[in-house]
């Protein structure tokens, strides 16, 4: 409305009082009828003025400035509720890989005190508008395993629902459950894993059928997580996985898929487009089905279940880790070599997916499998040789201090 308007309104209903309801139902946007509407009331308004106006007792309170603080808390509220308001043009992610925070099955393998595992890299994990992570074990107290342990090569892992608390006070917002320990003890196993982290405020991800929506910063993103197990997402199936993609790109702005698929060890660092047999296991073709998810609309494939780094390829303008290795492996994950290579990844992607900036911030894993924050960069430099060999032509580069660097074509 015109400010003229508004003073012209305003200065009506101080003057014609009781006669304002006329004026009051005029139309604000024709300033001719408001005219016209104020002159045919002016004439009934009669003003009460005193005999002798100066010895009137009349006694008049001089108009008082709004205190300052009132008017900066009023005017603060209208900027915040303005800027909520309107979708940013950005968002940050962190991801890890594989957390193992020790086990209670079939022996007691916890930490004396679990904060101690997060306590080098828990200032890096911070910052970001979402915490991604692979939650490779349990929270439950289910006594039974569906697994034989027996044998050297068959794990279980198992944690108090109480370590739920500790995720969430490290800044985990969303963690993938798609793997091959969620089942370790059972559907009891993973619907207990699934309340614990829900009763703190941590989203769990990876049930099957399911894509999972998060509004960040006024930004509507989709998560949709992949194992190649039947019991989830399959990485196997490309069909089905485009139809989830598809659906979640027509409702959500950034869509982050999460794949755990791959071979294992410290001889699983290479990525190619063929598929990966571990122990009998088709564990996918993790090329193949990263850039048909992307083909269908996916933003971002962060890769996990190899227990190493591996590559990063940007495909389309749209980024694929292929796995982020293991991040916290107490007394359960072996480490040494590569696999004590570790990284946390922090992306920053517009509003529609497409990468804007990105670092490697590089982690050690040291005995017995904690992660402390890499000043040698070691990471860095084994992610930077395997873009090299896996992916020459990428145009993705990390420099020297883990800055993600797309290359000019």
């Amino acid at each position: 409305m015109p400010y003229f308007v508004v003073g012209l309104l305003g200065l009506s209903s101080l003057l014609i009082g009781s006669s304002w309801g006329a004026i009051a139902t005029t139309d604000p946007q024709d300033p001719l009828a408001l005219f016209a509407a104020i002159e045919e009331n002016l004439g009934s308004v009669t003003l009460s003025v005193p005999k002798n106006p100066l010895k009137s007792q009349t006694s008049v309170t001089p108009l008082q400035p709004l205190a300052e603080e009132k008017v900066i808390a009023d005017y603060s509220q209208v900027v915040n509720n303005f800027q909520t308001s309107i979708p940013s043009t950005s968002i940050t992610i962190k991801a890890v890989g594989d957390i193992v925070p020790g086990t209670n099955f079939p022996s007691h393998k916890l930490p004396q005190d679990p904060h101690n595992l997060f306590a080098s890299v828990k200032p890096y994990l911070q910052g970001a508008d979402l915490l991604f992570g692979n939650f490779e074990s349990t929270l439950t107290e289910h006594p039974f395993s569906s697994k034989n342990v027996s044998g050297s090569m068959t794990f279980a892992f198992r944690n108090p629902p109480a370590y739920a608390k500790i995720l969430k006070e490290v800044g985990f917002d969303i963690l993938n459950l798609a793997n091959n320990h969620s089942f370790d003890f059972g559907e009891v196993g993973i619907q207990e894993t699934i309340a614990s982290l829900k009763a703190v405020g941590i989203t769990p991800l990876g049930q099957k059928d399911e894509i999972i929506y998060l509004t960040i910063k006024n930004i509507p993103v989709a998560f949709i997580g992949f194992s190649p197990y039947d019991a989830h997402n399959s990485v196997l199936d490309l069909a089905t996985t485009k139809a989830l993609v598809e659906k979640a790109s027509k409702n959500a702005s950034i869509v982050i898929v999460s794949m755990h698929a791959g071979a294992e060890g410290s001889g699983a660092v290479h990525v190619s487009d063929r598929s990966e047999i571990f122990y009998g296991e088709n564990r996918g073709n993790v090329v193949a089905f990263a850039r048909t998810a992307i083909d269908a609309g996916a933003d971002l494939v962060l890769g996990h279940g190899p227990h190493v780094p591996r590559a990063l390829e940007l495909y389309k303008g749209k980024l694929i880790a292929y796995s982020l290795g293991n991040f916290i492996g107490y007394r359960t994950l072996s480490t040494g070599g590569n696999l004590s290579y570790s990284l946390i990844l922090e992306t920053e992607l517009d509003i529609e997916g497409n990468l804007i900036a990105g670092k490697v911030i590089p982690v050690y894993i040291q005995e017995p499998g904690i992660p402390y924050i890499d000043q040698y960069f070691r990471s860095v430099q084994f992610l930077r040789n395997l873009i090299e060999s896996d992916f020459p032509n990428t145009p993705l580069a990390i420099d020297r201090r883990g800055q993600l660097v797309v290359k000019e074509l």
